[in-house]
């Protein structure tokens, strides 16, 4: 919710302690499980650990999975010390409430082929491979089963047009299982020749910080809402301008108005975190593929997609799912991923969502404009809802469309 809509609501304390949990929530624009391990203190001890735990079996469900990482902390160290009955036993307890922790699963099932239950085991070494986002976590539970990491986009793809050719590009550090996986779904909905190139695209450094966003919207609100609370600008009224100045601003302003020493251990911790946080303006990134990718003629390239796992923005938009060029385009998983949106790991759901996405960058790349028909996967979309709700099937226009540029171009090449 806005502080906006909740300060007439809220005394002067509570809205400076709500200052800080506001703040500490757009943390989840980055990564909500980095929140969540500080909630448990690396100091403390065995004992004192398994007491809290104790205290949580004895809890209601809904009550206990809050405290959840606490069970599996505990299940851990017994597995660390070779005691896997009382691990195992911690395992599916806290399994049994939490069942999507997939690094809790892919431990348990360790222990349960130690264990000489392999039926079991091996089910939850599939179900860890079927829907880890981790990369690292996928990986494991494949080798665990067997089998060697897998980059070659599983099933066999179905070309229809060997003549035409897209090729992903990495921006970064991306998930390469994730991106193998989209070039073969990518071929089977196109039609199209896809490939990975071997050269990736550094970055760089990002281009705006989300703890200077969020400090000047506190600072902002805070103004609006809070007019003869005490909070004063610079000389001309307009308010600090550095990040530290801003720090400092609301810092000073939360003891003026009692605030809790632990509220500002929590307001600084929140602010360390975000300092390395941030986006990258798709633009320069579009920049840097052309730069590097050029298109020769006569080549079956149509086009250079890159595929990056960071948020992207421009001039006009706070966020982007991609961006388009001529020829390159660029397209970003960030914000369709279940640690952005605080929800359980789903791969398949996020192979889907960055499929949809990269189906619309192509077709714009093949001059395919966008689409006004509801459902169609060139339809646009402003967020993850709508992304959702669309399929990654074009209408039957577009359709039309793309059939036409996929004969034009076989009969181009048997010319």
């Amino acid at each position: 919710m806005r502080l906006a809509r909740l300060s007439r609501y809220m005394n002067k304390n509570s809205l400076v302690i709500f200052f800080v949990f506001s703040l500490i929530a757009n943390i989840g624009n980055v990564s909500m499980d980095a929140c969540r391990a500080e909630e448990i203190s690396p100091d403390i001890s065995k004992e004192a650990l398994q007491e809290k735990v104790d205290n949580i079996l004895r809890q209601e469900v809904s009550v206990a999975r809050r405290s959840i990482k606490d069970v599996f902390r505990l299940a851990d160290i017994y597995a660390r010390e070779g005691k896997d009955q009382k691990a195992m036993d911690l395992y599916k307890w806290g399994l049994g409430i939490d069942s999507w922790d997939l690094w809790g699963q892919l431990k348990y099932a360790e222990l349960l082929r130690k264990n000489g239950d392999s039926v079991q085991a091996s089910q939850k070494f599939n179900q860890v491979l079927a829907y880890a986002e981790d990369e690292k976590l996928a990986d494991q539970a494949e080798t665990l089963l067997g089998a060697s990491p897998s980059q070659d986009g599983g099933k066999d793809p179905a070309v229809s047009n060997q003549s035409m050719e897209i090729v992903l590009v990495p921006i970064g550090d991306i998930n390469k299982r994730l991106l193998a996986e989209l070039r073969g779904e990518l071929e089977r909905k196109t039609g199209i020749r896809y490939s990975i190139s071997g050269q990736s695209v550094d970055p760089g450094n990002v281009d705006r910080f989300y703890v200077d966003q969020i400090l000047g919207e506190m600072i902002r609100q805070m103004k609006l809402q809070l007019p003869k609370s005490g909070v004063e600008g610079d000389r001309k009224g307009s308010g600090p301008r550095t990040r530290a100045g801003k720090i400092k601003f609301i810092q000073r302003f939360m003891i003026k108005h009692g605030a809790h020493p632990e509220d500002l251990f929590k307001f600084n911790g929140a602010i360390e975190l975000l300092q390395a946080k941030g986006q990258y303006d798709a633009s320069k990134l579009l920049s840097l593929l052309e730069a590097r990718f050029k298109i020769p003629q006569n080549s079956p390239v149509m086009g250079y997609l890159g595929v990056t796992s960071e948020d992207i923005f421009n001039r006009r938009n706070n966020f982007l799912f991609s961006l388009s060029g001529d020829n390159h385009a660029v397209v970003s998983y960030f914000r369709m991923t279940s640690a952005f949106n605080k929800t359980p790991a789903n791969r398949p759901r996020l192979l889907e969502r960055t499929l949809k996405q990269a189906i619309c960058s192509s077709c714009f790349l093949l001059g395919i404009p966008r689409c006004t028909s509801v459902g169609c996967v060139m339809a646009y979309t402003s967020g993850t809802v709508e992304l959702d709700e669309k399929t990654t099937e074009l209408c039957d226009t577009c359709k039309l469309q793309l059939r036409a540029l996929l004969n034009y171009s076989k009969s181009e090449a048997n010319a």
